[in-house]
């Protein structure tokens, strides 16, 4: 692999503030960054969380570079490097395509190095990603997503939404970067992006089954139990199914999908040495410390022999399959330590109306967060339903719902 000539400096990852994984706010959400080049943060969050982190990190690619060294000009490439100029090129810009047919020197630079800057966000079906958007109807999204700004940033925003985890596991193998790309090929990219994020892969190998307070708690519910009061002001009348690993998944097969991802993210820092190394940020909102997989899968059902003439014959007796509570089981976010790292783990977890204290329960902090990196912080996090905007459309009218209670908004306490 090429390296960078003697003299260029160090490429260097982007930080990205745990902030940019909700809505701007004022004031600002906590301004440590999301562990680089990889992180996982497992716990509820919302669907347009993928887009503010893209968003944001695009924001921040689009900052000029500080220039310590007045000798040298900096030339910003994709993510936010820079290359300096060669003693005695200051003076002459032209020589490297600075300045093309009347456009000076500063146009050219801005325009190379937001030009080149994308992120990628990888998800499920198309369908189920629009309708958790439009459940959530976030009122920021709601408000400013047609602004110009915001519309200029997501369409430097690649979508790739995969039916199944096979079709996942291909895009992640094939994928690449080619100055002709086809558009109609969504493996292949005109430019590397410098930040992937994976939304609810884990949800790919979940169903959706009815409450039963006997099951064992695999995955993350975001509402908790239906009798409760939801102390952030969202309504648990209509609480969302909850989810569990569907029969046969193991861990092998989670972490399958993980490895790809690691995989197709190297290979693609190495196609430009020149930038910064790729972001891979994984945001399992159905997930959270407790959930597990079994290493290897239940054994089906023995068939039962059935002839025309005598009634079916019961099965020989088996030595009964392991329970889910007895079996081998691995945790997911020690699989995913193996693979990023330690530090790369961050937790949002609900808290229990019972912790809040005396405080109003309407602005009381429904969720809390904790990064491995920083293991004597702690972020509290605040869901609520929120108005809807003066141009918005009016709300269907639900059974048993009075008046218009809007969306739901997420924000940092």
């Amino acid at each position: 692999m090429p390296r960078p000539a003697w003299g260029d400096s160090i490429p260097t990852i982007v930080p990205v503030a745990i902030s940019s994984l909700l809505a701007p706010q004022y004031p600002a959400g906590p301004l440590e960054s999301l562990p680089a080049p990889s992180a996982a943060v497992l716990g509820p969050l919302p669907p347009t969380t993928p887009l503010h982190l893209a968003l944001n990190w695009l924001a921040l690619t689009d900052l000029p570079e500080y220039q310590p060294d007045v000798t040298s000009q900096a030339v910003p490439a994709l993510g936010g490097s820079s290359r300096a100029y060669p003693r005695g090129a200051e003076g002459n810009p032209e020589a490297h395509g600075s300045k093309v047919r009347g456009v000076d020197s500063s146009a050219a630079v801005e325009k190379a190095r937001t030009a080149g800057a994308r992120a990628m966000v990888i998800t499920g079906s198309k369908e189920g990603y629009y309708k958790s958007l439009e459940e959530e109807d976030e009122d920021w999204m709601r408000d400013r997503g047609g602004d110009y700004e915001v519309v200029r940033g997501l369409n430097r925003v690649d979508m790739r939404y995969c039916s199944t985890p096979k079709h996942l596991i291909l895009l992640l193998t094939l994928l690449s970067a080619q100055p002709d790309a086809e558009p109609s090929e969504p493996h292949v990219m005109s430019r590397p992006p410098g930040l992937v994020v994976l939304w609810d892969i884990a949800g790919m190998f979940m169903e959706e089954i009815a409450a039963d307070e006997n099951d064992l708690p695999l995955a993350h519910s975001e509402e908790g139990d239906g009798g409760s009061a939801d102390p952030g002001g969202v309504d648990n009348e209509k609480s969302r199914p909850e989810k569990r690993f569907k029969q046969g998944v193991t861990i092998s097969n989670y972490l399958d999908v993980l490895s790809a991802a690691r995989a197709a993210i190297e290979h693609i820092s190495t196609l430009d040495p020149a930038s910064p190394p790729l972001q891979l940020v994984i945001l399992e909102p159905n997930l959270d410390g407790t959930a597990s997989l079994p290493i290897v899968p239940p054994p089906p059902a023995p068939p039962s022999e059935t002839t025309i003439d005598a009634p079916p014959k019961p099965p020989p007796p088996l030595p009964a399959p392991p329970t889910p509570s007895k079996s081998k089981r691995v945790r997911i976010v020690d699989g995913i330590r193996w693979l990023f790292g330690a530090d790369s783990i961050v937790s949002v977890i609900q808290r229990d109306p019972l912790d809040m204290g005396d405080d109003d329960l309407a602005d009381a902090p429904t969720h809390e967060m904790s990064a491995a990196a920083y293991p004597e912080n702690v972020w509290f996090l605040r869901r609520r339903r929120c108005g809807r905007g003066e141009w918005a459309s009016a709300a269907r009218e639900e059974e048993g719902v009075e008046g218009d209670r809007g969306g739901v908004r997420w924000e940092w306490c």
